[in-house]
């Protein structure tokens, strides 16, 4: 499902990754953690929608700046988490209460 297209500055593929933020705002593509991590900073792991064509999956996405011995950065560290099956399972939840 995912492939290469986890999502970062500058990609085609950001529209295919949907997060909201605490007050339901759609999450902009410069505050994707990669993107957060490229520029040096670290943030709060983020789950995404990932939709590709029918299909539709949940992951959490973390990411950290990878830095030289200069202290330059020179890439980013990233974790991707199938959380699909427990969204899953919280929906269910909500609609049997």
């Amino acid at each position: 499902l995912l492939g290469e297209t986890i999502p970062s500055e500058g990609t085609a593929q950001t529209d295919r990754w949907i997060a909201w933020t605490a007050d339901g705002r759609k999450l902009e593509a410069v505050e994707f953690p990669v993107t957060r991590a490229l520029r040096g900073e670290s943030g709060p792991a983020v789950d995404y929608l990932h939709v590709t064509g029918d299909a539709e999956a949940w992951m959490r996405i973390s990411a950290a700046p990878f830095r030289g011995t200069g202290g330059e950065i020179d890439g980013a560290i990233c974790d991707v988490q199938d959380i699909d099956d427990r969204k899953q399972g919280e929906e269910a939840v909500r609609e049997s209460e």
